[in-house]
């Protein structure tokens, strides 16, 4: 049986990627931790050491053998390196289009992020104050059509990021996850990758967004080159392509570990 873990992007809960699950095989067996960094036993911090600890835990308390680790943006990179510390818990890496900073990149965020001005390069500010709150009548589909990040998102999509993402009331909309949480993982990406070069063992490959506006090729070319990576990159799309593509996602991710298992 194959078995593959999905880690979601950070603000998305894995519910979103409800359609990108059913488009995989029916014979697998796919989990996915509905919502990372808000376990308390695993509080965020710089580097995410106990958000690595959170994925190992749950790796072993919900699979008997080593898994595929898929990840979207914040979850792919979490993945490499959840991988990275535990080898032995993964049968191999597909990382979604993840914010991978390296080389000159690297030193200048590592010099703003003790400044204000980090939440402002980064998605950390806007997270830190999205809206939390909608009266009962506010069609929150439309609503989130209307954000950047949805707009090639079809409403099915949508709504299944509402589904996840909000709990309501008898009065209100309310997010269904701590917006300070979300920042928090923006604000402590890790900056020290090259420590990680030596310590990634098993396949893995890298899916990078053709028109993506967080993954650079300059950015990630040191990376895939010391970690012994496949790359491919989704053509058209941009870094919220396993959203925006489910089907085609689903067959990359699908052919990848199909070429693993029998190439």
């Amino acid at each position: 049986m194959t078995r593959l873990h999905f880690a979601h992007a950070n603000g998305f809960p894995a519910g979103s990627y409800r359609q990108l699950f059913e488009y995989l095989p029916d014979t697998w067996h796919i989990e996915a931790i509905d919502k990372i960094g808000h376990n308390p036993q695993f509080p965020v911090s710089r580097g995410w050491p106990f958000l690595i600890k959170e994925l190992e835990h749950y790796l072993e308390s919900h699979f008997d053998a080593p898994v595929y680790g898929v990840g979207h943006s914040f979850g792919g990179l979490l993945t490499y390196l959840t991988a990275c510390h535990r080898p032995d818990l993964f049968k191999g890496v597909i990382m979604l289009d993840p914010p991978v900073v390296t080389g000159l990149m690297r030193h200048v965020a590592k010099a703003v992020r003790l400044t204000p001005f980090f939440d402002k390069i980064t998605p950390a500010g806007k997270a830190a104050v999205r809206c939390t709150r909608w009266p009962k009548d506010t069609d929150l589909v439309q609503y989130f059509k209307q954000r950047g990040l949805f707009r090639h998102i079809s409403e099915d999509i949508v709504g299944d990021y509402v589904a996840s993402a909000i709990a309501s009331n008898e009065d209100e909309h309310i997010l269904a996850f701590d917006h300070q949480t979300e920042a928090e993982i923006f604000r402590t990406v890790p900056l020290n990758l090259p420590a990680y070069y030596n310590k990634f063992t098993v396949p893995g490959k890298l899916v990078t967004a053709e028109h993506s506006d967080v993954v650079k090729p300059s950015m990630v070319k040191q990376f895939i080159h010391k970690n012994g990576l496949l790359h491919t990159e989704f053509k058209g799309a941009g870094h919220m392509f396993p959203l925006e593509q489910p089907g085609e996602t689903a067959k990359l991710i699908q052919r990848t570990i199909d070429n693993w298992e029998h190439g």
